[in-house]
């Protein structure tokens, strides 16, 4: 039976109890020496996650056996619920929703956290929408959230949480964009050009709204979003593209 030893975490009211190997409860003490916790977080999901996004930067040793009691804590072992369930569950803020995936997220680059954190699915469970012979896609339609100012908010929000998914990603479409958006029959369209990867990386950067605003630029922001969108929901599930499509017929 192997040992164990108990690590505590607290910020005001709130504490997170983590049962540990030895070894790695040593190491997960050290680090929470180290952390210092957001004032606005009050929840005990919230806390975990950014005591995991701490150790991800800081301490990496230690990180994956945090995500597994993270994932231990809130039942999305063995695919019993995914991350997006759980932070549902907790009724987070945006801030706090942004918070918790993200940590979660931050070791997607680690290939055994994909197979084993990956979202659930249901092969044998077809949609309810096409689930009668008659009804097929013809044609599918998306835009902006309702009220956004900025074009480009919801791939801001989606490259700061899904990041290690998203950013080989982002960075290859923006050579094709760049180079098109510098094509002479479209130069005049876009005289800021279409640097998405700069504008999300460096959101200082960013162009003034006006400039977002203009036909040409939010045309080609609400299609950048939605293949971020459709990027991250097959990635999460761990399909194919045409695996994914194939769901919905």
């Amino acid at each position: 039976m192997t040992s164990t030893d108990t690590v505590y975490l607290k910020h005001g009211d709130t504490k997170v109890v983590l049962q540990l190997a030895l070894e790695p409860a040593i190491q997960a003490r050290d680090a929470v020496k180290h952390f210092v916790a957001d004032a606005t977080i009050s929840t005990e999901i919230e806390l975990f996650a950014a005591f995991l996004e701490h150790c991800v930067k800081n301490h990496p040793a230690i990180a994956p056996v945090i995500l597994d009691a993270f994932a231990e804590r809130f039942d999305i072992c063995h695919n019993a619920k995914d991350i997006h369930e759980a932070a549902n569950e907790h009724a987070l803020d945006k801030g706090g929703v942004q918070r918790v995936l993200r940590a979660f997220y931050s070791l997607w680059d680690d290939i055994s956290a994909q197979h084993h954190y990956r979202r659930k699915t249901v092969s044998d469970i077809s949609s309810a929408l096409f689930s009668s012979d008659d009804m097929h896609i013809m044609a599918m339609f998306g835009g902006l959230p309702s009220g956004s100012v900025n074009p480009i908010d919801e791939a801001v929000w989606l490259f700061d949480v899904y990041r290690p998914i998203l950013g080989d990603y982002i960075a290859n479409i923006f050579e094709f964009m760049h180079t098109e958006s510098q094509d002479p029959r479209l130069a005049h369209a876009y005289p800021l050009g279409l640097d998405f990867f700069k504008w999300l990386t460096y959101p200082d950067s960013m162009p003034k709204v006006s400039y977002l605003q203009s036909v040409s630029v939010k045309h080609a922001s609400v299609g950048f979003t939605q293949f971020l969108q459709i990027m991250v929901l097959y990635k999460t599930l761990g399909l194919a593209p045409g695996e994914l499509v194939d769901r919905f017929k």
